[in-house]
């Protein structure tokens, strides 16, 4: 499913850790013609040219999980341990549970692919191909992001917004907002009916 989007910080270092470069990844000339195609189709739903092709890269999703944990700063870790202590006081989670690797776990059982603002990498999980509905419909809200980087360097924006906690949750409201109305207007002339059904997660829960 969806991620959002892994942004700078105007706190840390401008590129992801060594970890997250040294993931391996790799190419897959159908992926690149499949993304070719969704970004242009998202492109006429947007209204807005892509100036330059997105080139996909292929992850493993153990590697991608890690991929994530290295861009995850010390600062965000101590903000999740803040949050996970207010919950055990108030009684809403187990003393037992822990968000970090909860949220890490997460991350790796759900996330389909990203695009990182940072570096400009659009990250596909190798298991999730060939791409069904639910899988393009994450490659269509990754490459706005792309998109809005291109257009507007989303990544500037969001760094300045980072020194104000209003405006960078209006920044990240902006941003999230545009990728999923663009992601939502592109189905609609461009996925199958059988892509559709897929690109509803409960529609292939039998047990919902």
């Amino acid at each position: 499913a969806p991620v959002p989007t892994v942004r700078p910080r105007s706190d840390v270092p401008s590129t992801p850790t060594t970890e997250a470069q040294a993931q391996p990844k790799s190419t897959d000339p159908r992926l690149t013609r499949s993304v070719q195609a969704i970004s242009e189709a998202l492109s006429e739903a947007r209204g807005l040219t892509v100036l330059e092709p997105v080139a996909p890269e292929l992850i493993s999703r153990p590697d991608l999980a890690d991929y994530l944990a290295a861009t995850i700063d010390e600062e965000d870790q101590e903000e999740l341990a803040s949050v996970q202590e207010l919950y055990w006081i108030l009684g809403l989670m187990n003393p037992s549970v822990e968000l970090y690797p909860l949220f890490l776990e997460l991350l790796e059982e759900q996330v389909l692919g990203l695009f990182n603002l940072e570096t400009d990498e659009l990250l596909v999980v190798a298991e999730s191909l060939p791409l069904n509905g639910e899988g393009k419909l994450t490659m269509a809200h990754e490459l706005v992001h792309a998109l809005q980087q291109q257009r507007f360097d989303a990544r500037t924006l969001v760094e300045e917004s980072e020194a104000n906690q209003d405006r960078a949750l209006a920044m990240t409201a902006l941003l999230e907002g545009d990728a999923t109305v663009a992601s939502q207007v592109y189905p609609t002339a461009n996925l199958t009916l059988p892509e559709l059904i897929e690109s509803i997660p409960e529609a292939g829960d039998p047990s919902l």
